[in-house]
């Protein structure tokens, strides 16, 4: 892996590049093959936690309920949109974990142990120390827990043992063979050092900030905290769980509890980290609201479907009037899977022949899931273009003679990645994160570039700087609040606007080293610095 620059980057392990690289050479260079193994993953999460729920309790409703409150999940649901290496590593954790609820409920470890080592090395190859601290925690418990206690031979099964592990170090021990210790210092503070707070008193502000999490990103069941519990017939079904069950929950709450001193010394204090626990308590939640506050849950998840059904109405209504006054293109795609989920939910909502908990929340999952499809596609003709793909199309028209000028990128990171991704791989260029254009090296390079930084530091005589995509500096909420409050919100959005330009020597226009599409070429009476006669006077 390297930055931007070219540097080699041992900020984080490889092992999720390699997915990446993986999708890339089965379906192409392009965003959606780079997204694609994350949706795997993040589906993957849920078909685990399923597993996990049903490893415990041996309770079809209760799988079926955490199925849906995993489906809805805000941190699963946005993090397998995202190309980032939270997601892989909560699948290898869910994977590991699955392993040890496995040797607890099961006690042999003849399929248990391999996916309780190998999932606890392919979490230390993606993140290193989350997984690192899983694997200290369950070895522990498993061992000293007075409930029930494994014998060692069975759980350290010896070639699944020294196969995990090997999974685990490999990656640091290449880095630090061929890189030395630099390499390792540089993983060191991302992964430790640069990670924890500075300040005495923020642990002390984020502990109250991680309980309040831990309830609101388990999702829609927090609507359970709000109905009659009953606590009698809950402590009555406690008692009744096998002795394995109510290991593993304690398993479970254990590592919940160990991550919130943990999770309150991070910094950044970000929703990221919960996903190390949160589809975890999601299991136990579902068993919670099923034996606790049916009835209640039971009618919430009624009363969400309904409103839910409202809404896609709603949504649909629009996207209808707004295509048919030429607002938005028709997106047929789009579109049909919009009806087709819509439709699955409506006709299960009106087929509901039962008043079980587990299956009206699994019709509420299925209309919120809907609902977000709905919203995705009314929104998405309205949004601004991927400034990536504008600049992608130009540059593909743009005529470049082969090692005659370089084309440079200089702006975000982010958004230099996805012009590549956007390119296929076809199209080579250099990025920088610098903002100063003039120490580029090379005769001339062509510059991909902000407008500003452009018009300030490049010569117009020299250059012709011609905007390509046009975008937004980063908005924060508070600011953009305070502008409408204002009643200048108007002005504060035309003030943060960004446009990406392409710089072109001029001297490589008149000599045909590059060419421009036609509609972004200038006449000569509109630059007359553009003709042969014009340089060879200015010469």
């Amino acid at each position: 892996p390297r930055d931007s620059d070219g540097s080699p980057r041992f900020l984080k392990p490889i092992l999720t590049y390699w997915i990446v690289a993986g999708s890339f050479e089965l379906f192409g260079i392009s965003p959606i093959a780079a997204r694609f193994p994350f949706l795997l993953l993040g589906g993957g999460c849920i078909l685990l936690g399923s597993l996990i729920t049903h490893r415990i309790f041996r309770d079809p409703r209760v799988t079926l309920l955490a199925a849906a409150i995993l489906s809805v999940n805000p941190l699963l649901f946005l993090a397998a949109q995202a190309t980032l290496p939270d997601i892989v590593q909560s699948f290898f954790l869910l994977l590991s974990i699955t392993g040890w609820i496995g040797l607890i409920t099961e006690r042999t470890c003849r399929l248990s142990a391999p996916l309780a080592w190998l999932g606890a090395g392919l979490t230390i190859a993606t993140k290193g120390v989350p997984g690192v601290l899983l694997l200290g925690y369950s070895l522990a418990f498993l061992l000293f827990n007075p409930w029930i206690r494994l014998r060692r031979k069975t759980l350290f099964p010896m070639p699944w043992v020294v196969l995990g592990i090997g999974f685990a170090v490999f990656w640091y021990a290449f880095i630090a063979a061929c890189h030395g210790q630099e390499a390792m210092r540089e993983l060191f503070g991302d992964q430790v050092r640069d990670r924890l707070v500075r300040d005495w008193w923020r642990p002390l502000a984020q502990i109250p900030s991680t309980l309040a999490l831990y309830l609101i990103l388990i999702g829609p069941s927090v609507f359970a905290l709000f109905t009659r519990w009953d606590w009698r017939g809950l402590h009555n079904a406690w008692n009744l769980l096998p002795v394995a069950a109510q290991t593993c929950c304690l398993y479970i709450l254990g590592w919940g509890a160990l991550l919130l001193p943990c999770l309150a010394f991070v910094s950044p204090f970000t929703v990221r980290y919960f996903q190390l626990a949160v589809p975890l308590l999601c299991v136990l939640f579902a068993w919670l609201i099923l034996r606790g506050g049916a009835l209640a849950y039971h009618t919430l998840c009624r009363w969400t479907s309904a409103v839910t059904l409202i809404l896609l109405c709603f949504v649909f209504s629009i996207r209808l009037v707004m295509f048919e006054l030429g607002e938005i293109p028709f997106q047929a795609a789009e579109l049909l899977l919009f009806v087709l989920i819509s439709g699955l939910f409506v006709a299960r909502w009106i087929q509901r022949v039962d008043d079980l908990p587990h299956r009206s929340a699994a019709i509420a999952a299925h209309g919120i899931l809907a609902f977000a499809i709905g919203i995705f596609c009314l929104l998405s003709p309205l949004s601004t273009p991927d400034q990536s793909q504008e600049m992608a199309v130009v540059l593909e028209r743009t005529r470049i003679a082969p090692g005659q000028f370089d084309v440079w990128y200089i702006g975000k990171p982010a958004l230099g990645a996805k012009l590549r991704m956007a390119l296929g791989g076809q199209f080579l260029f250099h990025s920088a994160e610098a903002e100063t254009l003039t120490h580029l090296p090379g005769p001339a390079p062509v510059i991909i570039s902000q407008e500003r930084h452009a018009n300030i530091q490049l010569a117009p005589m020299e250059y012709l700087s011609i905007p390509i995509s046009d975008g937004w500096q980063d908005l924060v909420s508070s600011r953009l609040v305070a502008a409408w409050w204002r009643g200048n919100l108007r002005e504060f959005l035309n003030g943060r606007r960004e446009r990406m330009v392409i710089s072109v020597p001029r001297i490589a226009l008149v000599q045909g080293a590059v060419q421009l599409p036609k509609e972004f070429s200038p006449s000569d009476k509109t630059d007359s610095f553009w003709t042969k006669e014009s340089v060879a006077v200015e010469d």
